[in-house]
């Protein structure tokens, strides 16, 4: 008995781990509207932005996009025009953040909000 449970373990070792390392992250890979509001200023700027699946994406304005997903947790940095943008945000069903509750974004000493909708 004891030999057959130690031939069966390291099929339960490798099992989880042979699993684990086949599953995808979540592809965010489309067009999206996306909505900024800078420093509290009134109303929302909406513009177009494309994600691809390698990691990168550009905006409506030309910016170069690199984003990464752990878990829900969206990271992108958009390039452009001589500065840097940060956004922080959460992936959602239908694009990232929501107006209720917007990510946050971050260039030089200014701050502002943003979500993002998934466009056909």
């Amino acid at each position: 008995m004891i030999g057959a449970l130690m031939l069966a373990a390291p099929m339960l070792t490798s099992g989880p781990s042979a699993v684990a390392s086949t599953v995808q992250p979540a592809v965010v890979r489309g067009n999206y509207t996306m909505y900024v509001n800078w420093n509290g200023s009134p109303g929302w700027m909406p513009f177009p932005m494309t994600l691809n699946r390698n990691h990168t994406g550009i905006d409506g304005f030309g910016d170069v996009i690199t984003w990464s997903l752990s878990g829900k947790s969206l990271q992108m940095t958009f390039n452009g025009g001589g500065s840097s943008t940060q956004y922080f945000g959460t992936k959602t069903r239908t694009g990232f953040n929501r107006l209720a509750s917007p990510g946050t974004m971050l260039s030089g000493g200014s701050v502002g909000v943003w979500y993002a909708v998934k466009t056909p």
